[in-house]
């Protein structure tokens, strides 16, 4: 073979060995090109994805906590809820009469009654109402001048026909206002020493008071523990009129019909039909 045909062969050579470089090169950038477009398409189907899933409306998810009821029971504070029986009140609330009975004496007087309490003796409360009858055993030791106030009012009748105008859920059913809103009372208050290490347990009824009179004081207004947790709630303020002895159950039906916020009128009125007072 002549030199000059060596050349040309080596030639054609080089020049097949640059095609086939070209078109490799041609190849990589292809499959270099696909690969970003399919990235690019990924995230783009990705994008639109997440786009489309924050646009659907989002199920709505309650956060209103029921309001925790105060330390204090007061009696002067009107409440700014209204009460109101809901259509077809069912359940518990049912099982409470409707039946407003009759308005019994009226007491409105400056000074406290006479002193007719021994505390020698057993006084019991009977408190009927349109939930059912709950029975006290009064403290006459520990609080003469309160079960002697409230014996006295309910001598004359005081109680009957009035409501427990509020109840604060798990916390407080109370009652005894002749104003029905929080700020009546006889026109009087007594006090008594409230015992040392008093704790309000379910069932301890006590006497509602003013945030700004001294321990102790009371009027009327009375309120009934209803649930076991409650009495971390309580500073030890409040004068001890008792302690339930039966009828926890109709308590318990007066704290279910607390109103939704937890704290005020009862969605049903709660009626006290009578109180008597018996010694023993």
């Amino acid at each position: 073979m002549s030199k000059a045909a060596k050349r040309a062969r080596k030639k054609e050579g080089r020049q097949a060995r640059i095609e086939a470089e070209k078109k490799a090169a041609a190849r990589r950038r292809n499959r270099n090109r696909n690969i970003v477009l399919g990235v690019v398409l990924v995230l783009l189907l990705g994008y639109l994805g997440l786009n489309q899933l924050l646009a659907k409306p989002k199920k709505k998810v309650n956060t209103t906590t029921p309001p925790v009821a105060t330390s204090t029971v007061t009696s002067s504070a009107t409440p700014t809820l209204s009460p109101s029986a809901p259509a077809g009140v069912t359940g518990t609330a049912a099982a409470c009469s409707t039946t407003k009975p009759a308005r019994g004496g009226t007491v409105s007087q400056p000074t406290p009654p006479p002193m007719t309490v021994s505390p020698s003796k057993i006084y019991t409360a009977t408190i009927v109402t349109s939930c059912g009858t709950v029975v006290v055993a009064l403290d006459a030791k520990d609080s003469p001048n309160t079960v002697n106030s409230f014996a006295y009012l309910a001598s004359k009748g005081f109680y009957d026909g009035l409501t427990f105008h509020r109840v604060a859920k798990d916390f407080a059913v109370q009652g005894g206002d002749p104003a029905g809103t929080g700020s009546g009372g006889p026109g009087y208050s007594v006090q008594d020493n409230v015992p040392a290490g008093v704790t309000y347990t379910m069932g301890t009824v006590a006497m509602a008071k003013t945030g700004s009179e001294p321990p102790g004081t009371s009027g009327s207004q009375f309120f009934i523990v209803p649930t076991a947790g409650a009495s971390r709630g309580y500073t030890p303020d409040y004068a001890i009129l008792g302690h339930v002895t039966s009828g926890q159950d109709a308590v318990t039906k007066m704290n279910a019909l607390a109103p939704a916020s937890g704290d005020g009128p009862p969605v049903q009125p709660i009626y006290i039909e009578k109180i008597t007072v018996t010694s023993s």
